[in-house]
């Protein structure tokens, strides 16, 4: 009888234990989103290649501090007559000091991963894969998220 009774209790405090790290891992996590301004009407950003589904915000879904690499997959399509020279930023620093981002290209064979977006040339008409990616620190406090990610064309 005495073995049940540590097992039962056994029982008990395994259930607490993992209601307690459920508990501990959503107060871990948050919601956020990224609204995209794009500065000019000869360029859009799009959700497909096809570009028929243009992005105005991007949900991030539950971010969780530690978060090492998060990213999700754009396109910018050029609709001028002529080429354009692209320049972007973000106000993720705004929103903590403990976030960073970046903003990324695919040229021919992979990803320009230490080069953004800031002075790449597309021509009219070309649709640019890229790949906007966040990182936030394990420090960044617990919180919902917000920033402006900014697209434009340099004259």
């Amino acid at each position: 009888m005495r073995k049940f009774k540590l097992f039962v209790l056994s029982l008990l405090v395994c259930e607490v234990l993992i209601a307690s790290l459920i508990v501990y891992g959503t107060l871990l996590s948050w919601s956020s989103s990224v609204t995209v301004n794009v500065a000019s009407p000869s360029i859009g950003v799009y959700w497909d290649e096809e570009c028929r589904r243009p992005v105005t915000s991007i949900d991030l879904g539950t971010l969780q501090q530690g978060t090492i690499d998060w990213q999700i997959t754009l396109y910018i399509k050029n609709n001028a007559k002529g080429g354009v020279k692209l320049w972007w930023n973000s106000t993720i620093n705004q929103a903590s000091s403990e976030m960073r981002d970046a903003w990324e290209y695919y040229y021919e064979y992979g990803w320009y991963e230490w080069y953004d977006l800031n002075g790449v040339i597309i021509n009219a008409g070309q649709v640019l894969k890229t790949r906007y990616r966040i990182w936030i620190t394990t420090y960044c406090p617990i919180g919902n998220y917000n920033w402006t990610l900014n697209l434009g064309v340099m004259d």
